[in-house]
């Protein structure tokens, strides 16, 4: 059994995961596997999964905090075996995994609301700041008639409870 550190793109960086797998099952089984774990809701078959060329040691936030997916090569096809990845036990607290989930949940808050306020949206993890800011106006009505050049984003750590404090 080997012991995979994964990360998924678009997510905050200390919210990797690891999950043991036996080296005789498959990228397909590793997918299926993550989507039940972080209970997504999309088919595991529309993962990408990406295994960088060397095992990203900490500090995470300086190796991956503006990773390209294009620097990482093809995406893992679901038929390889674990084993074709890895000849030995990678090493520990390194990601070996990431993950690209091609719809991002994402929670919204507007500033001065209550935490109670928030709304979830879905998009497209490559997806524009200008589509993320049309995707907001789309189910925020107090923001229908508000230019997307005055719409403010800001990302946040936190959870929903750390909103209504």
């Amino acid at each position: 059994m080997f012991t995979l550190y994964c990360w998924i793109r678009g997510t905050e960086i200390h919210e990797h995961f690891s999950l043991k797998i036996s080296q005789t099952e498959t990228v397909h089984t590793l997918k299926t596997m993550i989507k039940d774990y972080q209970a997504l809701e999309m088919p595991a078959s529309v993962l990408r999964l990406y295994k960088p060329s060397l095992p990203v040691a900490e500090p995470f936030e300086a190796s991956l905090g503006n990773v390209r997916l294009s620097e990482l090569g093809k995406p893992l096809l679901p038929s390889y075996d674990i084993s074709r990845l890895f000849d030995e036990p990678p090493p520990k607290h390194h990601i070996h995994i990431i993950v690209d989930a091609p719809q991002l949940p994402i929670y919204c808050w507007l500033r001065g609301s209550t935490g109670e306020e928030g709304f979830d949206i879905s998009i497209s993890s490559n997806a524009s700041i200008g589509a993320l800011k049309d995707r907001i106006k789309e189910d925020e009505s107090r923001l229908k008639n508000v230019d997307k050049s005055r719409i403010s984003l800001f990302r946040i750590s936190g959870s929903e409870d750390d909103l209504r404090e």
